[in-house]
């Protein structure tokens, strides 16, 4: 490469120069951009006189090799400038160094005129030579040039036709790559916003599991303190109940000993007037006797009387019998004259017999002195007492019987029959012992059951320790209780030491102990459902209570309801109107039997306070109010895809299932409010309050969230319908 060298760009070098590359220094780039084709190097020089000669063609040099130039074709001589040519020598050189050097001054100039002219005529015959060589030259190059520049001409336009298809073809291919590039760069751009969306929501998911493992722990260790906390006022009521049960026990225990003591002081009064007021009864007793001895003396003689008369007139009507039998004899002598006196033997011992017959069947059943009875029943009682009849038995053993017996002044309680076996001895005396009283079709009312459990007998001239009654029918208001079978044991001072009730087959039995004022109670039961209008079957129940006059205090009471555990404790009051308050804690209760049409799986825990109230005890517990929290875990909802609920924005038939749902219950007579509900189901939560009216009607709005690849897709659902056909959309 030479200063006449005409140099042109590449089709890389024009995508530099256009600025679709950057590759090189803004130095380089405004070299490159000189290269048009046409000027040479020299002229390029003179447009960048800033750069040595040398600098600028190793500058071109490096273009060229990197590809952004490439030599076109070297200029002819009169193409760059004169000053440019270099000089051709043509002869032997002339030097003048040595002039200088010649001694002689004279000859020195002599031959310095004769080199001089010497070079005068060479360079004459160099320029003449030269110029006609030129002339000569210049036509050659003339022709040279015309067929060069022809050649050019076609070789430029082939040159030009392939730069441009090399120019499109790398436009296009530039084109391409970039469109290649920019979508590789959108993918990748796509795929970061994908990887940083689901990072993004891979941290807020676990940002938000810990905040709600957070929130739970909190929950749970506020539960636990709770728990904790009731447990311990528990106990400690527990505690104080038990210091205040053996303080009142010590107290009763002194209290018994003074009341003994009492006691012994009042019967030894109580015997001492019980002498007297014995004496004072014989003595009335003896006149009373005297005056019903004098009235039964007149008596006796009406009736003797009466009696004579009768018999006068049924003497009359013998005496015509008799003479209606005296021929009916004659004939039988004759009989016996004729020698049939076997037979009239075999009559007479025939008649012996049934005589003897006779008066044991009219000593079998005889009557009963019912007002005496009734006289010792009523002081045993302390209420009156009322014995509609009554009748003695000898065979087997004897019994006496008593039937239409009604005790207290207003029928408190009715009996249909009574029957006990007395003791031989005392059917003579003024005292009665009767063991093993039965009682048959027993009816009583709320007050006698008072009675008969805070109730004191006294008197000692009728003497039980055993009562046995079946078919009991407790007539409390509002309350329809099946038939009972109680027995009732009584201690040597007269009062009550057990009672247990029974139901028929020992479905519910109950186990009473009174003591002073009250009563505790032990309940055991294989199936509550319907006591007290109870809808749900409560089985294997089992509660500790004490009764009070008007209610029953339940300390501790458990069951099993709906596969799952029930427990709690409460106060059961009744009167004016009937009441029930307590707590209630329930355990792996199964979800398909709540609420089948809802839930296809899941195990309910909760607890809360329970309230009722009602005019009868039978409609006591038909719809209380609840209030509490509660937790449904791995259960699956089978009637509604709350994912595909959320996608579509309409009612998807389906199913969800879920990890857990926790809530707030408030259940009242005629709507149950859930409140504050959360569902959690792996990337879906959703949370909202939900209303069941009791004509099956449900209506609510849940808000639901979806962590998803493509981001967070959230919505809010109605719910509508019924708890049998729930339907949810937006």
């Amino acid at each position: 490469m030479d200063r006449r060298t005409v140099l042109t760009k590449t089709a890389k070098g024009l995508m530099e120069v256009t600025g679709k590359t950057s590759l090189l220094s803004r130095e380089q780039r405004n070299v490159l951009s000189q290269v048009d084709g046409k000027a040479t190097v020299g002229d390029i020089h003179q447009r960048l006189d800033k750069f040595s000669e040398h600098k600028l063609l190793d500058m071109l040099a490096k273009l060229s090799r990197d590809g952004f130039a490439r030599e076109f074709v070297s200029a002819p001589t009169s193409i760059s400038p004169p000053s440019q040519v270099p000089i051709v020598h043509e002869g032997p050189e002339l030097d003048f160094s040595n002039v200088a050097s010649s001694p002689p001054r004279a000859m020195q100039a002599a031959a310095e005129r004769a080199e001089a002219d010497e070079v005068a005529r060479q360079v004459a015959a160099a320029r003449a030579k030269s110029e006609a060589d030129a002339k000569a030259a210049e036509a050659h190059a003339r022709r040279e040039a015309e067929q060069r520049a022809e050649r050019k001409r076609r070789e430029e336009e082939e040159r030009l036709r392939r730069e441009r298809e090399d120019e499109e073809r790398i436009r296009r291919e530039l084109e391409d790559r970039i469109r290649i590039a920019e979508e590789a760069a959108q993918r990748e751009a796509e795929a970061r916003r994908r990887r940083e969306a689901e990072e993004r929501a891979r941290r807020e998911a676990e940002e938000r599991a810990r905040q709600e493992a957070k929130e739970r722990a909190r929950q749970e260790a506020e539960e636990r303190a709770r728990r904790e906390a009731e447990e311990r006022a528990w106990r400690e009521a527990e505690e104080r109940a038990q210091q205040e049960a053996e303080k009142r026990a010590r107290r009763e225990v002194a209290e018994r000993a003074e009341h003994e003591a009492q006691e012994k002081v009042r019967r030894a009064a109580e015997e001492q007037e019980r002498a007297e007021a014995a004496k004072r009864a014989r003595e009335e007793e003896k006149a009373r006797a005297k005056a019903e001895a004098e009235a039964a003396a007149r008596t006796r003689r009406e009736e003797r009387a009466r009696e004579k008369a009768e018999a006068e007139e049924r003497t009359q009507v013998r005496a015509r019998e008799e003479e209606k039998t005296r021929a009916e004899v004659a004939a039988r002598l004759e009989a016996i004259k004729s020698g049939r006196a076997g037979r009239l033997k075999r009559l007479l011992a025939t008649g012996a017999v049934a005589a003897l017959v006779a008066a044991v069947v009219v000593a079998q059943f005889l009557p009963l002195d019912t007002a005496f009875y009734e006289r010792l029943a009523t002081r045993k009682l302390g209420t009156p007492v009322k014995i509609g009849g009554g009748e003695l038995s000898i065979l087997p053993s004897p019994k006496v019987k008593f039937r239409d017996v009604v005790i207290g002044k207003n029928g408190a309680v009715k009996i249909a029959a009574i029957a006990a076996s007395p003791e031989i001895g005392s059917l003579f005396g003024d005292t009665r012992v009767l063991k093993g009283i039965e009682l048959k079709g027993v009816s009583a009312q709320p007050e006698a059951l008072a009675g008969v459990l805070w109730g004191r007998l006294s008197g000692q001239d009728l003497v039980f320790d055993r009562v046995h009654a079946a078919n009991v029918k407790l007539a409390l208001p509002g309350v329809a209780l099946p038939d009972l079978e109680i027995t009732a044991t009584l201690g040597p001072g007269g009062s009550l030491e057990r009672l247990v009730a029974a139901t028929a087959e020992k479905r519910l039995v109950a186990r009473i102990a009174p003591q002073p004022g009250r009563a505790s109670v032990e309940i055991a039961a294989k199936d509550l459902q319907g006591t007290l209008g109870l809808k749900l079957s409560v089985e294997n129940f089992s509660a500790r209570a004490v009764a009070l006059p008007g209610e029953l205090q339940l300390g501790q009471f458990d069951g099993k309801l709906l596969d799952g555990i029930l427990e709690g404790r409460g106060t059961l009051r009744w009167g004016a109107e009937w009441t029930f308050e307590g707590d209630v804690e329930v355990r792996q209760l199964d979800m398909t039997r709540i609420a089948p049409a809802v839930f296809s799986s899941g195990s309910l825990e909760g607890r809360g306070r329970v309230y009722a109230k009602a005019r009868s005890g039978e409609a006591l517990l038909g719809a209380p109010r609840v209030e509490g929290n509660f937790v449904v875990q791995r259960g699956q909802l089978s009637t509604v895809d709350l994912a595909r609920v959320l996608q579509t924005g309409a009612s998807a038939a389906g199913a969800t299932t879920f990890n857990e749902v926790t809530g707030q219950v408030i259940s009242g007579p005629e709507r149950v409010q859930l409140r504050n509900l959360r569902l959690l189901a792996g990337p879906l939560t959703a949370s909202g309050s939900v209303d069941l009216a009791s004509s099956d009607g449900i209506s609510g709005r849940v808000a639901v969230e979806m962590n998803t690849p493509a981001g967070v897709r959230r919505g809010n659902l109605n719910l509508s319908g019924s708890i049998s056909k729930l339907q949810a959309g937006r």
